[in-house]
């Protein structure tokens, strides 16, 4: 539904199952293990307006990856080619992409987010330097200092370890 039609969302247990406006968005988040039930306002139509409610149970089982990919696991490029962009850039990797046990996907700018970082934990390590110079990837972002020829980038999960590797030669 657009979030324009959605006027409230309540909740019978917050301490559950919380329901907070951010903007014209309305975010549910689970707080604790249990069951609540989600009553939600709609107005399709002016002066039209419908209630829809679901049942819904939160799990203590937080989020882990069930599968973690990257769009290009091979990279040859030039070092400039990764100044002030983030490793998923289409012109590098692509794409990395991880998919929770619940099928819900995070791509991209999802796995460092703030607001998401606790529950995915996806970390990005540097590895395999091979050169004089140093690699640092912060925040996505992959900084090349020296001479580099070559490097691995592994993209995995702390709470089960699924990696997926990037390969990267610099010319």
């Amino acid at each position: 539904l657009p979030a324009t039609v959605v006027k409230h969302v309540y909740t019978s247990n917050d301490a559950v199952a919380s329901a907070d406006q951010s903007g014209p968005d309305w975010i549910v988040t689970g707080e604790a293990k249990g069951t609540a039930t989600l009553t939600v306002t709609i107005e399709p139509v002016d002066g039209n307006i419908k209630i829809a409610s679901q049942t819904v149970e939160v799990s203590d089982i937080r989020p882990y990856a069930e599968s973690l990919t990257v769009a290009n696991a091979s990279i040859v490029k030039d070092e400039s080619a990764f100044s002030g962009k983030k490793i998923w850039d289409s012109s590098l990797a692509g794409d990395i992409v991880m998919v929770d046990q619940y099928g819900i996907e995070y791509k991209n700018d999802d796995l460092i987010a703030p607001d998401l970082a606790d529950y995915i934990k996806v970390k990005f390590a540097i590895s395999n330097v091979k050169g004089t110079g140093t690699v640092t990837i912060d925040d996505g972002e992959v900084t090349i200092s020296g001479t580099v020829e070559s490097f691995t980038i592994q993209v995995y999960s702390i709470t089960n370890g699924k990696t997926a590797t990037i390969n990267v030669t610099v010319y």
